[in-house]
């Protein structure tokens, strides 16, 4: 798997899990909450697995591949577990792209890195300690 392809995969799974929530760690004592199937677990659990994909994007960006992979593989884990994916589908997800599909991944990531760039640049800055 390439690092375009790696991270069109997380953000295509990032989209999957965040479903109406925003991405959020879990503290690890609530890490426990995945065992539950009521909705409000379910719930937590998809928006901690977002804020992963959010994660394992930043450690590709960093050249850090093997650790990208391995959140990747609890990632579709958990996306089996919850029937979010079937197994046949995490496998295509998998395969690698051919062609016009792998210069447009490449083509996206530059232009969501580009928009996280201006987006941090127009953020406005906290004066934590304003006299």
């Amino acid at each position: 798997m390439t690092p375009d392809h790696l991270r069109a995969v997380l953000r295509e799974y990032r989209s999957l899990c965040a479903a109406g929530t925003e991405p959020r760690r879990l503290p690890p004592e609530e890490y426990d909450k995945f065992f539950e199937r009521d909705s409000e677990s379910v719930r937590h659990a998809r928006s901690h697995l977002a804020w992963m994909c959010v994660e394992a994007d930043k450690f590709v960006k960093e050249g850090r591949i093997e650790k990208a992979m391995r959140w990747l593989g609890f990632i579709q884990g958990c996306l089996y577990c919850l029937t979010v994916k079937t197994l046949n589908e995490l496998r295509d997800d998998s395969k690698p792209a051919t062609g016009m599909d792998s210069i447009r991944e490449a083509e996206d990531n530059r232009c969501l890195d580009a928009l996280d760039e201006a987006a941090v640049k127009a953020a406005p800055v906290i004066d934590k300690d304003p006299k």
